[in-house]
C-alpha cells in the first residue's frame, strides 16, 4: 500500500503535467470522485491503481510511494546534516520533497556530483604530490622545453653564428622538439590510462604497503617474520617496484623482524585473545614499551580480522607517513594533508601518552570510528614517532580521555569544516565561508 502523502504527490504531479482530475481518473480507470478522495489523502491505494496513475503521469511509481520518498528524504537529511541546518529547516524536508520533487532530486544529484568531485580532487592532489611516473614525465617535458628555449635564444640574438654551429643548433632544436612531442604524448597517455577512478596511487610508500599487504595475505605475518618473503621477492608481486618502494618495504620488514625478536608472535597471540581486541588492556597487561605493544597489536589485528577492519598509520616528527595500512579507507594516503585534529597530534604535547577519540570524517556519511594515537620515543632514542590506530566503534571506552563525535577533516584544501581554529589554508570547497578567527597573544 502507498503511504499517507501519496495523494498529495499525485495532485502535485497532475498539476505539473497540466492534467484535469477527470482526465487522470479516466486514464487510471477510476471515478473522478474517488481520485479526489485519493488526492486529499482520504483513501489509500494499492499497487495496481498506483501503477496506472504513475503510468498516466509518465513517472516511476516509486516517486509516488513512501519507498521513493524514503530514499529522497534520506538523501536530503544527509545534505541538511552536512550543511548544519537547524531543526526547523530539517522538519520541512518532507514538505519540500512532496511539493517540489524535481528540485529535491536535483539537490540529491548535485550532492552526488559534489561528493564525486571531492574524491577526484583528493586523487589529483595525491597524484601531483607523489606519483613518481608523473613527476618523471613532467621533468622530461620541462627539460625538453628548456633545451629548445636555450638553443633558440642563441639563434635570435642577432650575432653571427658559424654555419656549422647553426646547423648543429637547428639539429638540436629538431631533436629536442621530437623528444618534447614524444614526452607530451607519453604524459597524455599516462594520464588517460590512469584516469580510471583509482584512489590508491603508487608513491614509494603506496608501493611498499601494497607489496607488504599482498605478502601478508599470501603467507601471513608470522611467516613474513621468519623470512618467507625471500621466496617471493623476485616473483610477480615485486615486478615494477621502484628502488624507493623497495627501500620502504625493506624498512617495514626490518622493523617487523626486530619486533618478532623482542616479542615473538607466539607469545603475543594469547594476550590479544585474552583482551578481546582492546588496545588499552593489551598495552597495560603486556608490560612492554607502548610502541612495541601497538605494533604487535596491529599485527594480531591483521591476522585475526583481515586487512579491511582497521587503519594504521605511523608518522615521523615532520608529519610524513612512515606506515599507511588504510583498510578502512580513511584517506590518509601518502602525501595527504593530514588533519591536525587526529588524536596522534594531541599526544604531541604529552609524549608517552595514548589519546582516544570517537571521530567522524567531515563531508562523509556519519560513520563513527575509534581513533587511538600518541607520540613515543624511538627504540634507539634518536627521535620520536607518532602512532595512530583507527577502528570501527564497537562500544565501550578505550585508553586515555574521550571526546565523542570529534569531526576530522580530509585535509585543509578540501575540508568543509567551518571556523576551524587549526586550519592551515583556505578550502577549495568553501573558501568564502571559512575564515580563521582572530586570536590575541
Amino acid at each position: 500500500m502507498a503511504g499517507t502523502l501519496t495523494g498529495t504527490r499525485i495532485r502535485d504531479w497532475r498539476l505539473s503535467r497540466g492534467l484535469r482530475q477527470s482526465d487522470l481518473a479516466q486514464e487510471a480507470g477510476i471515478s473522478p470522485s474517488y481520485l479526489n478522495l485519493i488526492e486529499h489523502n482520504r483513501r489509500r491505494i494499492g499497487g495496481r491503481i498506483l501503477n496506472k496513475i504513475a503510468r498516466a503521469l509518465d513517472i516511476d511509481p516509486a516517486q509516488l510511494s513512501d519507498g521513493g520518498e524514503a530514499v529522497v528524504l534520506g538523501g536530503l537529511a544527509d545534505i541538511a546534516q552536512r550543511n548544519s541546518l537547524d531543526d526547523l529547516e530539517v522538519g520541512r524536508l518532507e514538505a519540500f520533497a512532496t511539493q517540489f520533487p524535481g528540485w529535491a532530486q536535483m539537490m540529491l544529484d548535485l550532492q552526488g556530483t559534489i561528493s564525486a568531485l571531492e574524491a577526484r580532487i583528493q586523487v589529483l592532489s595525491d597524484r601531483l604530490a607523489n606519483d613518481p611516473h608523473l613527476a618523471d614525465a613532467l621533468h622530461e617535458v620541462i627539460s625538453a622545453v628548456t633545451a629548445i628555449r636555450s638553443t633558440a635564444s642563441i639563434l635570435v640574438t642577432g650575432e653571427e653564428v658559424d654555419a656549422e654551429w647553426r646547423e648543429r643548433f637547428h639539429r638540436n632544436i629538431y631533436q629536442d622538439s621530437v623528444r618534447l612531442a614524444e614526452q607530451s604524448r607519453a604524459l597524455v597517455s599516462f594520464l588517460e590510462a590512469s584516469d580510471d577512478g583509482q584512489t590508491h596511487l603508487l608513491s614509494s610508500l603506496d608501493e611498499a604497503e601494497r607489496y607488504f599487504s599482498a605478502l601478508v595475505d599470501a603467507v601471513g605475518v608470522d611467516a613474513l617474520e621468519s623470512g618467507a618473503e625471500n621466496r617471493m621477492s623476485n616473483g610477480e608481486l615485486v615486478q615494477g617496484m621502484s628502488e624507493a618502494g623497495r627501500f620502504r618495504f625493506d624498512r617495514i620488514m626490518n622493523e617487523l623482524r626486530q619486533d618478532e625478536r623482542l616479542w615473538p608472535m607466539s607469545d603475543v597471540a594469547g594476550l590479544f585473545g585474552a583482551v578481546a581486541g582492546d588496545l588499552g588492556d593489551f598495552v597495560i597487561q603486556s608490560g612492554r614499551a607502548v610502541p612495541l605493544a601497538i605494533r604487535r597489536f596491529v599485527a594480531c589485528q591483521r591476522l585475526a580480522n583481515g586487512a579491511k577492519d582497521f587503519s594504521y598509520f605511523e608518522i615521523d616528527p615532520t608529519g610524513e607517513l612512515l606506515r599507511c595500512d588504510d583498510g578502512l579507507q580513511i584517506g590518509l594516503g601518502s602525501g595527504a594533508d593530514i588533519c591536525p585534529r587526529w588524536p596522534v597530534f594531541d599526544g604531541a604535547s604529552q609524549p608517552g601518552r595514548l589519546e582516544q577519540r570517537v571521530v567522524h570524517i567531515a563531508g562523509r556519511d556519519k560513520v563513527e570510528y575509534e581513533a587511538i594515537g600518541g607520540v613515543f620515543p624511538e627504540q634507539n632514542g634518536t627521535g620520536i614517532r607518532g602512532y595512530l590506530l583507527i577502528l570501527p566503534v564497537t562500544g565501550g571506552e578505550g585508553p586515555g580521555t574521550t571526546d565523542s563525535g570529534r569531526e576530522i577533516g580530509p585535509g585543509c584544501r578540501i575540508c568543509s569544516v567551518q571556523n576551524c581554529d587549526m586550519r592551515r589554508e583556505p578550502s577549495l570547497l568553501a573558501a568564502a565561508a571559512i575564515v580563521p578567527q582572530a586570536t590575541s597573544l
